[in-house]
């Protein structure tokens, strides 16, 4: 086959998801743009054509870099194939450096990772910056462009939600400020080691020009002055309990980005972020959807009342642990299940089973799950449902819940998987709740 190239530096862009579709059109104001993806139209739609075209370009030294999606892994057949042919491939933060540097303009980057809150604390980042006169975005696993933000003159900080997927690929970080939330297991799957996983979360710290905020330093903070004296003025119904208290992963978060906020006067040479402009952002945040997101209360004839709670966005242990053990109630109905993506779950149940009732069990990865929880010691007492795989897993799951539920308890969907093997994402998981919650309480005052 022969390749009509243009003039212009060739670039490779391998995967057109939503991410993709959008570096492929910001790109091609400075490069040819060639992509790559197997399920969607692209110009090059199985291996062996990628294979023919990269061959092609590496032989005459035409091709700059390849940008590859997150999606795949390092032993993909695709990354192992760039890896033999010697391309530069390079991740979406690698080539914001690029842009940068193309369009000769400087923006204040911030870089946020963990194993969970990572979105919270990227929006709650943004909103204190926006709030304190700093014209910030949100950017990166968040899932907007961090190459269109790139363009956009009049933004002056992007704050950058990052995966372990995007820093394993990511050659030059160097970030002005940058934050591990947390690190649990999780994604054993696609980096095939906990270890790897780590070091993938580590590498947010290369180059970090001004500040490096570490879990122990957001630990050392959560009590401290600067963060109660805001807390303590400002409106925070979002991020409390039914009684009041603040769920505690959402006061780490909020305390996460208070620590990443305030660096900003020293990088911008202002008093710019100010107890005001931080209290005037948490009193009008908003959590994103399935996150401890509060629906409504089953009333029993008794009076006592069982909350329904839609936490979908709990896609791995540690974010459901949260959500179970911050509860003030001990007697939890638990919704769980998915692709667990490699994961030991016996520690999970261990912690979680004496908060639990009931366990229903969701998704088609369950054996490890059901091994941790017939192995746990309070298993005699659990109540165990293992739910169908089939198109209304989700209602059948929600009746059962609703049928063993009685005074004090709490419906919780806390899943600690990934969703893709029933849904297609967390969010049309937490729909699919929501929906069948409403359908219940449908029936129930009709029957009344």
């Amino acid at each position: 086959m022969l390749y009509n190239y243009s003039m212009r530096k060739n670039v490779l862009v391998i995967g057109l998801g939503v991410t993709g579709k959008k570096a492929q059109k910001v790109l091609q104001k400075f490069y040819n743009v060639l992509t790559f993806d197997e399920k969607v139209a692209s110009d090059f739609t199985t291996v062996r054509e990628l294979e023919d075209c990269v061959r092609n370009l590496t032989a005459e030294n035409l091709l700059e870099f390849a940008l590859i999606s997150p999606g795949f892994p390092p032993n993909s057949l695709v990354a192992n194939l760039l890896d033999e042919l010697k391309v530069n491939v390079l991740s979406e933060l690698d080539v914001l450096h690029i842009l940068l540097k193309l369009v000769r303009t400087k923006k204040v980057l911030i870089g946020i990772t963990g194993t969970n809150g990572k979105t919270t604390v990227t929006r709650l980042v943004t909103q204190i910056l926006n709030e304190s006169s700093i014209l910030a975005k949100s950017v990166g696993n968040i899932g907007e462009s961090m190459l269109e933000a790139a363009l956009d003159p009049n933004i002056q900080a992007l704050v950058i939600e990052l995966s372990s997927f995007q820093l394993h690929w990511t050659k030059s970080v160097d970030l002005d400020i940058a934050c591990i939330l947390n690190i649990e297991q999780d994604h054993t799957d696609w980096h095939e080691s906990h270890d790897n996983y780590e070091r993938a979360k580590y590498r947010v710290f290369d180059g970090a020009v001004y500040k490096r905020i570490t879990p122990n330093d957001i630990l050392n903070s959560i009590n401290g002055q600067d963060v109660m004296s805001v807390l303590s003025k400002s409106k925070l119904a979002w991020a409390a309990r039914q009684d009041g208290v603040l769920w505690q992963h959402l006061r780490y978060d909020i305390t996460a980005a208070i620590l990443i906020a305030l660096p900003l006067n020293d990088i911008m040479c202002a008093e710019l972020v100010t107890n005001e402009s931080i209290m005037s952002a948490l009193s009008t945040f908003q959590l994103d959807p399935h996150r401890s997101e509060q629906l409504r209360e089953l009333m029993h004839e008794n009076g006592t009342a069982t909350p329904v709670i839609d936490d979908s966005k709990a896609t791995n242990t540690h974010a459901s642990l949260a959500a179970i053990v911050a509860n003030p109630l001990s007697s939890v109905i638990l919704i769980l299940g998915g692709l667990t993506k490699g994961v030991d779950f016996t520690d999970y149940i261990a912690t979680a089973a004496p908060h639990i009732k009931a366990f229903i069990l969701i998704g088609k990865d369950k054996e490890n799950i059901l091994n941790a929880i017939r192995a746990d010691e309070y298993a005699s007492r659990i109540q165990l449902f293992d739910i169908p795989d089939n198109d209304y897993v989700m209602e059948t799951a929600v009746q059962r819940a609703f049928s063993v539920a009685t005074g004090n308890d709490i419906i919780l969907l806390s899943p600690a998987t990934a969703s893709f093997d029933q849904f297609e994402s967390y969010s049309k998981r937490g729909e699919k709740f929501q929906e069948a919650v409403r359908a219940h309480f449908t029936r129930y005052l009709d029957d009344k």
